[in-house]
Formats: C-alpha cells, structure tokens, sequence
C-alpha cells in the first residue's frame, strides 16, 4: 500500500543512523528555538478566530510593591486593584445569583500575578477539609483557569480549598483536566467572622505566554460552596454549552512585562534496600541488596512561550503499583501513566476527538517508554533467576510550547537502557538480552488556521540499537505469551529480534463560534522496517517493509438540549502503532451512532439525559465482528445523588482474534445491562457502585465493583473499593492441535480483590498516604470441545464437540498483594523528601499443591495459601530532591 518513494523516505531514520539523526535533531532544534524568537517578535496575542463576541473584561492593576501572601486582605495593596463584576451560579440554580458574595482583586508586578479573594459567608458553614496536594478535597474552594497562550485549547488551572490545600493542573477541554502537572506558586488561607479570605501569587516563569507588546490572557474565576455543591462563576458558562475554553473573560494590563528566565533545576538523590524471600524449589533470587543514585530534573524557558523538560536517570519509585486485573479478552489492558516527567504535557501528545477527550487510537502512549521487557529465554530443565521488571530509562526531554501566533509545538525524546535477564540450565548461569537500547522520539506541530479551523501534524518513530543475532538463543527470540496472545518467533533475515517503527497522523478540527457544533478528521498511517516477521491477533502476518493506514471522521453537536454525534473509523490490517502508541485493534472499521435529549432542573433532577446508540464492527473484509443497540439514561439528582442504566442488545457476531489465526468464532446473540448509582461525593461518606451484567453462550458475565469513601476527620479521608468478576459458560479458545483441530473450553472465571487507599495529612507540605491491593483470580474449565472450520473459516457454535481432554490442564489462577506507603515532605516550594516502603507477594508464581502420589490437586476457587507460597519483595526507598529556581 506504499510506494517505493514513500519507503526511501521512512528509511532515512532508521536505526543505523543514529549518529546523523541526533545532528540532524540538534539542527533542527536550534531553528526552532530562532523561528520561535522572531515569530514572537512580531506576536500580538489576540483573542483567536472563534472566540465568543464580547468577553467580559477584567484589568490586573500593576503594583510597585508585590502583597503580602498570608490570605490577608487588609494589606493597602489590594486597594489598587478595582473588584471584578459579581458571578453567577453555573449549578445548582443556574443563572441565578449566588447564596455568598465574592470579591474578586487582580495585580501584577514583574514577577507574579496576584488574586485576592474574599469570601462572603457564615463561617460555621464553610467546610474546609485537609489533605495532600492536587487531592479533590470537597471543600469550599476559589478555582482560576488562565489561558495564557490565547489558543482556545487550553489553560492553567489553579484551585486553593478554604484549608488551604492547592491543586494545580493543566484544562484541555470542558471536563478534562491533567492534576498531574504541578507548578511552584503561593497561596495562604484565613478564616474569619467574616467567611475566608485567600491570596495567591502565581510566578510568570510558571506560565507560557507571548511577553512582547501588551500579552491579553483569557480568564476564568470560580468559587465552590460544597455544602450545596454550588458552583459560581465570572463568564457565565451554562449547563447545556459546550466549549468552556471559547468563552473566557480578558485579563489586560500588562504593558511593559518582561519576559521570564525561568530556569529551574532539581537534583535528587535515592537509596534503595529489598529483601527477597521465596521457597527455594521456585528457582528465584532471594536475599538482600540495595543500591544509591542520582539524578536531574530541569526546566528551562528557551523563550517566554517556549520551555525546555529534561530528566537524567528518573526514579519513579514513589509511583505505586499498577492494579491487578484479570483479563478475560484478547485485548490489551490501557493502563494509567503515573510517572510525573511523563505526565506533565501528556496532553500535547494526544489526538483528540471533537470534545477534547482522546481517541482510542494514539501516535504516543508514554507507558511504553521503560515498559517490561520480554522475559528471558529458560533451557529445558533449567530456571529464570533474574529478570528486570521494568526497562531503566537513561533520560528523556520535552520542548513544547508555542513558535508563533498559532503555531503550537510539542518534542519528546527518551533513550531508554539495554536489559539482560538472568538463567540457568541447572548447572551455570547465563547472561541474556532481552531488551536493546532504544530510542523513542515523537513531535506534533499544531496550527490555527483561523474561522475555527485548526490542524495538526504528528509523528513517532521507535529505534533499537541491536546488533544482528545479539538477542536470539538458538535461533529463538526472547519473549514470553503477551497480552495480545502472540510469541515471538525467530528473527528474520537480518538477525535481530526487534524492528525499528515509524507512524505519523495528521488531523483537522472545526468548530462553530460557541463550540457547540463540531467536526474533525484524522489519518494515521505507520511503516516497520528490520527484525522478524510476527502474526497478530487476527492471523495477519507483518514483518520488515509493512505500511498501511488509519482513519477517523466524526461530527458532533453537543449545545443545548438535542445532542448527537457520528463517528467512522478504520484501521488497516497491517497499521501498527504499538510501538510508542496505542492501538487496541488494527483490521477494523467501526461506526458509532448516538442522539441524546438533555434536561435541566427536570421535575427532581438536576441534571437528566436519555441517549440512544449504535456500533458497528467489521473487519476489512466485511466479516461482522460485533454489533451493540443500547439506550441510556444519566441523570444527576437534586440531592447530588447520581445514576447511570444502559440496557444492551448484541446480535450474532463473529471474533476474528479468538483463535490467533484469522479463523471466525462465532459470538451468539446476547444482551447486557450497566448500571451505576452514587451518592453525594462531597458528603463526609459517599457510596459509589458500578456493575456490568452480560449474558454468555450458556451462562452469565457480573462485573461489579463498590468504591466506598470516608473522611472521619478533616485530616484524614480512607476509600475501599471490593470488586468481583464473576464469568460461566463462555466457550473460549485454549489451543489448536497439529491436525488443524480447535480446542475450546466452557470457561468458568472468578476474581475476588480489594483496595484501599488512605491519606493523612499533617499539614498542606507533609502527607502520609498508604495504598493495598488484595487480588484472587482463577480461571478453569468445565469441558473441553474440538472443532473445525468451515469452507469459510468459520466455527460455528453447534460444530463443537466433546472431547476427552482433561480440563484441568488449562487451569490458571493468580494471587497477588501489593502494598505501598509514601511518606511525602514538601520542606520547600517545589523541593520533596519522600520515604517509600513497598511490600509485594507474587502468588501466582507458587507452585500448585501436590497430593500424597505427586499429583497436582485441583486449585480452588481463589488460592488463598498462594500468597504464603510464593515470592515475597519488601524494598524500602529514600528520595530527596532539591529545587532551584531563577
């Protein structure tokens, strides 16, 4: 699907040029940061095309003499500012006045922006309580989006509660907000006879703006009263309107503001020290070890919009485990980015729908830089005694920001570390590869074409530096089952175990003036060159040479009460973005239907909105994969209270990945039932439950889980959520014979786990926060069938026949705890202590129980004595780092 031309091009990057590519990078970074500089010069930030007509206007008055940040409002310096005009309640009683008044006051230096708020209220009614920052509180709280860069995308958000604990993030659309950016800025809170008072000081270094003329910022300001979840506001935003980033206010008055340094460096040092402990027959490292390191964080503003992330040899273990799941699909599981370096700016990295919230198809997907490599290759009759959890990741740097009016810009690069695994044939040990040093880069460029118009280009490339035949053991890759079902196979013609990837997209977006009508576009296409050849899921064989493309049209309308949107989808069978992105399925077209009515303050609600959908899969040969009719009905109630109902209907479908071949499975109709009901988040004790009820072949899917959530103390909040999958008569692929013969087993699935989070907190700066996950899983079988295709590859459900094979073969089961407890010091703005203590039982590792003859007992149900028997990690780690800022 590529021609010749096309292929030269994507060859220039491969992974033999590593030398000339980093000059080239280097080259290319040097011109823009120049473009950058004298685009700027003749930069005046402008409202952009598509701003609402009329934004109210609010001036920060300059001052000689910066306020005192105590939450204070008495300071004389405050007089100089003139109070913004009275807000409005967005909810619950939309468009009327607010039960408190708020006196809002602006300044400025060439430092900082200040805010000084008052808020009216009976001070027994204000509820403040404490945790650790960027922790959703329920308190009352004062909240500024700042959009500084003028694009209409995106703002700074800043929120302080009335206990004085901040949070900080990064607004990317309506509902979506990054709390894992942090910036370095003051706050101070003071309660009186009169409500609270805060004041806040947000340094210029911290944002991103054109300083050049007299730079206009887009302002937002509201308060939060949380004993009747009120929510008041300066532009007034309804309920039933899209695009809250459109709407803003402006903020003028700085004529004359010098642009930033905005140089930071953090340097950190760690200790580490874990003990091992396993029954000696697992073959398993056990014992003491430990370590120290160091390494840098470093921000630097290249110019007032254009700003500079490094981080050499990061230690993330602060970051708590990933939660245990069991996955019952042929699907990989999306798991959270937790990594802070990796999360600050995430959501320059994303393609977007019309709403702001991601696509499920991505260029980059951060969690593959310093993912677990493939597992060592073990000899027969010998053992793993080592294999790296994690890749180490040498370094990584972010340039992003803006190089003109419009133009937005965003560059990530990470060299991640060569690992070796560990094992033995039973007599000595062997060092092996398995995983080579690897460079991840990606880049998008964003344009503002104006009359709503907006673009974007974007690209990602993997390389791996490994040398032909230093990966395989004879002749065979490193590589165990992963999560898709695939193995790796011998390489291919050069030697190497690994190829190099490249993908790219490009994507349109239009919105009408107050964003309520939208429309976008998005092409992706990818190319891999050198390593073996491999089959996905659905049998298609890629290897070195393979391209293909992707795509995704839709349209949305989501003002008003009449809400819809359409959106088509394909992915071609060989596009391949898993390299540095995410693609859940490639080989499928997707078509997704939805028309809504939406209704305010309606009888008891709030809030009420009943939907009707249809999706469509196929694959690219046509073959139906799976169809989904369902209405629905989400509803916020008066009392705060929440619910969500979605009854399914799933008509006769064919999995193309069940048997990893391409043959055809068939799905029977089924249907399906969500349900969902919350109580009031901001109450001292809240109930959240969620639950999924899908009927199988001969039996039924409950998914279900309940988050409970307590703050017995204004220092103290706990959560606990339970969670059990229960599955029975779903008939599953489990292996296919040399004959051609498939094997299905009538699966029968339960999983079982808790966890729990809790947070103390001493004051805003020292935190003591505590996470567990208890997790129990089995999967077994109740009868094993064979079957063979038809003329058309399909399996059909009646061509299954009983087989005498054993079901007790294909039995798994898992037990698992992970424990972790964070001790977290912020000693001073921007500079943290952190004392980690981890604990982990890998149960699922511990050998199976015997009977007297040898023979393996059946597991039960959830293997509780798993945990005792297998390996068992405490590690204990001391992180320190100190912030300098110029």
């Amino acid at each position: 699907m590529v021609n010749g031309s096309i292929e030269s091009g994507f060859d220039t990057m491969s992974a033999r040029s590593w030398p000339a590519r980093y000059a080239t990078l280097s080259t290319i970074l040097s011109l823009l940061v120049t473009l950058s500089l004298t685009g700027q010069a003749a930069e005046a930030a402008q409202l952009a095309p598509g701003a609402l007509a009329s934004p109210p206007t609010a001036v920060a008055a300059r001052t000689g003499r910066p306020p005192r940040i105590d939450g204070d409002l008495s300071d004389s310096v405050w007089s100089l500012a003139t109070p913004l005009g009275p807000l409005v309640q967005q909810s619950p009683d939309e468009g009327q006045p607010p039960t408190a008044r708020t006196e809002i006051r602006i300044l400025h230096d060439d430092v900082a922006l200040y805010f000084g708020v008052r808020c009216f209220d009976a001070p027994g009614l204000v509820i403040a309580n404490l945790s650790r920052r960027d922790r959703d509180v329920s308190s009352d709280a004062v909240v500024i989006d700042l959009d500084t860069r003028g694009d209409h995308r995106s703002a700074f958000h800043f929120e302080v509660s009335a206990a004085g604990v901040q949070r900080d993030a990064l607004r990317t659309g309506d509902s979506a907000l990054q709390f894992e950016w942090d910036a370095v800025w003051q706050s101070a809170v003071r309660r009186d006879d009169l409500g609270w008072s805060v004041t806040i000081a947000i340094p210029f270094s911290e944002l991103r703006f054109a300083s050049e003329g007299s730079p206009r910022f887009r302002l937002q300001v509201r308060r939060v009263v949380a004993r009747r979840n009120e929510v008041d506001q300066w532009v007034p935003v309804g309920r039933d309107e899209h695009g809250e980033l459109l709407r803003y206010g402006v903020l003028e008055g700085f004529a004359g503001l010098p642009r930033p340094i905005g140089v930071s460096l953090t340097p950190f040092v760690s200790a580490r020290g874990r003990e091992r402990r396993s029954n000696p027959t697992l073959g398993l490292p056990r014992g003491f070890d430990g370590g120290l390191g160091a390494g840098l964080d470093a921000s630097i503003h290249l110019t007032s919009a254009l700003t500079l992330n490094a981080t050499a040899l990061p230690e993330f273990g602060q970051v708590e485990a990933d939660q245990s799941l069991l996955n019952l699909t042929t699907f990989e599981i999306l798991f959270p980015e937790k990594r802070p370096f990796f999360l600050e700016g995430a959501d320059l990295f994303s393609l977007e729908d019309v709403n702001g919230s991601p696509q499920s198809a991505q260029l980059f997907y951060s969690r593959r830089i310093g993912a677990a490599p493939a597992s060592g290759l073990v000899p027969a009759g010998g053992s793993l005694l080592e294999q790296p959890e994690l890749v180490r990741v040498h370094g990584a740097a972010k340039l992003s920001g803006r190089l003109a009016d419009g133009i937005g810009l965003a560059l990530l690069d990470a060299v991640t570390a060569p690992e070796t695994a560990l094992v033995t044939d039973g007599t000595t040990q062997q060092s092996q590869r398995v995983a080579a040093l690897t460079n991840f880069f990606v880049g998008r460029l964003s344009l503002e074409l104006g009359a709503g118009l907006r673009a974007g280009v974007m690209f990602a490339q993997v390389n791996r530096a490994e040398s032909p035949r230093s990966m395989a053991v004879g002749g065979v890759c490193p590589g165990v089952e992963d999560p898709l079902g695939n193995f790796t196979v011998a390489p291919g013609g050069d030697g190497r175990c690994t190829h190099d990837a490249t993908s790219g997209a490009v994507d349109l977006l239009w919105q009408i003036e107050d964003g309520g009508l939208a429309a976008g576009a998005t092409l992706l296409a990818s190319r891999l060159t050198s390593g073996p050849r491999r089959s996905l899921p659905d049998g298609v064989s890629i290897g070195p040479g393979d391209a293909d493309l992707g795509f995704r049209f839709e349209a949305s309308k989501s003002s008003g009460s009449l809400l819809g949107s359409l959106a088509y989808e394909g992915y071609g069978k060989r596009l391949d973005l898993n390299d540095a992105g995410y693609l859940r399925q490639q080989n499928l077209q997707r078509a997704v239907g939805r028309i809504a009515w939406r209704e305010l303050a309606w009888g008891p609600t709030r809030e009420s909105t009943f939907a009707a959908e249809v999706v469509e899969h196929r694959s690219f040969d046509g073959t139906k994969l799976r169809e989904r009719f369902n209405v629905n009905n989400g509803t916020t109630w008066a009392n705060s209270w929440q619910s969500w109902i979605e009854p399914q209907w799933f008509p006769v479908s064919y999995d193309n990945r069940e048997t990893r071949d391409g043959a055809l499975t068939e799905r029977a109709a089924h249907w399906g039932l969500e349900l969902g009901v919350s109580t009031n988040p901001k109450a001292p004790f809240s109930v959240a439950l969620d639950s999924t009820t899908l009927a199988t072949w001969q039996g039924v899917q409950l998914d279900a889980a309940v988050a409970f959530a307590a703050r017995p103390h204004p220092r103290f909040e706990v959560s606990l959520m339970p969670s059990v999958t229960r599955l029975t008569g779903d008939p599953r692929w489990v292996g296919t014979a040399q004959d051609g013969t498939y094997r299905f087993g009538l699966q029968r699935a339960l999983a079982a786990g808790v966890t729990l989070r809790s947070t103390f907190t001493f004051d805003q700066n020292l935190s003591l926060q505590a996470y567990a996950q208890l997790f129990f899983s089995s999967v077994r079988y109740d009868q094993i069938s064979e079957a063979h295709a038809d003329g058309g590859r399909t399996i059909a459900l009646s061509a299954q026949q009983p087989s005498a094979i054993d079901p007790g073969a294909y039995d798994q089961r898992d037990a698992v705890l992970n424990t972790n407890v964070v001790l977290r010091w912020e000693f001073l703005p921007g500079s943290t202590f952190y004392l980690v203590y981890t604990r982990a039982h890998a149960g699922g590792l511990a050998p199976f129980l015997a009977d007297g003859s040898g023979q393996r007992q059946p597991p039960p149900a959830l293997d509780f004595g798993a945990l005792t028997r297998g390996p068992i990690e405490d590690a204990l780690l001391c992180k320190v780092s100190l912030r300098w800022a110029q």
